[in-house]
């Protein structure tokens, strides 16, 4: 993302696409590069879902992070404070929930948060392989875990 528009490029065999954005929550200087904490770069990840990557590749991505930490997530949440993306967040880290060390605590803030009764899509590009996910409102994949094997070695 950036603040300023920039022409698709593409570098190392990645292409990389413009995201327009003047939110400079949880922005790092690594070695002088301007990085997004891990746990901002999960919510815009969800957030921008079929535009940014695939759900298999943000499964995957997911599944290489070592440890999150729950407030800086729901800062993200409450910055942008959308209903599906509380939902879709929380569905998707339920399946980390060990992994990740995620407590109830964060599972029901993300419920609170959002109206289960306002159906909403994980994705719009795979419509009919979603199923009904009634604990979150969402039509998601009954098995996300599936989605790290169909990636493979994928290179993140």
């Amino acid at each position: 993302m950036s603040s300023k528009r920039f022409t698709e490029l593409e570098y190392n065999d990645y292409r990389y696409r413009c995201f327009i954005s003047n939110n400079n929550n949880q922005i790092d200087y690594i070695q002088g590069v301007k990085v997004t904490s891990i746990e901002r770069t999960i919510v815009d990840s969800i957030n921008l879902l079929g535009k940014s990557m695939d759900v298999e590749e943000l499964i995957k991505c997911i599944s290489l992070v070592q440890h999150i930490n729950e407030d800086k997530i729901k800062a993200m949440l409450n910055y942008y404070d959308k209903d599906l993306l509380y939902r879709k967040v929380g569905y998707i880290l339920s399946y980390f929930k060990n992994d990740l060390n995620i407590t109830n605590v964060f599972f029901n803030f993300c419920k609170e948060k959002s109206n289960v009764l306002n159906y909403g899509y994980l994705s719009y590009s795979e419509i009919k392989k979603l199923k009904f996910i009634k604990e979150w409102g969402l039509y998601g994949y009954e098995y996300l875990g599936s989605l790290i094997d169909k990636v493979g070695g994928l290179d993140v």
